[in-house]
């Protein structure tokens, strides 16, 4: 006969399957967000005729559905050979899914930094990475969050 009762079995089934959501989400969200940094400062820094193979891919990493990119990072690392595990290649797909996502926040924060500021933090002597740690960077991280929710 049909049973409904959870048994101490299925319970120690369902907090392994959270642990790895819990895992897979660490791994992707920093991932992801490692990799957004960076293509959203490269497509800010290399200009609009040499960062557009880059936007192409974010642009098709954030149009297509996740659950088509899960499937289509499966048969891709098959095809290929890989032979990663699901684990790694979920952790793959979702960090390549939130780094799209993230260098478009990256990218609109550094660009919503006038350019005088820029220029004027470069004609007190400050080295391009110096402009981008003490001036840029804090005043994106300023302009990254919508009005209200601080």
């Amino acid at each position: 006969m049909f049973d409904t009762a959870l048994t101490w079995s299925d319970l120690a089934f369902l907090a392994q399957g959270a642990a790895m959501t819990l895992a897979v989400t660490a791994v992707s969200v920093t991932a992801g967000t490692v990799l957004g940094i960076i293509f959203g400062v490269l497509r800010v820094q290399l200009g609009a005729i040499w960062s557009a193979p880059l936007t192409f891919v974010l642009d098709v990493f954030r149009s297509v559905p996740l659950l088509i990119q899960l499937v289509l990072g499966n048969a891709l690392q098959s095809i290929a050979k890989l032979g990663w595990a699901p684990f790694t290649t979920s952790c793959v797909v979702l960090s390549l899914y939130t780094a799209a996502y993230c260098s478009e926040i990256i990218r609109g924060g550094i660009g919503a930094v006038p350019a005088t500021t820029r220029r004027a933090a470069r004609s007190l002597g400050m080295t391009w990475w110096q402009d981008m740690r003490y001036i840029v960077a804090p005043l994106a991280t300023r302009f990254r969050f919508p009005p209200g929710s601080a």
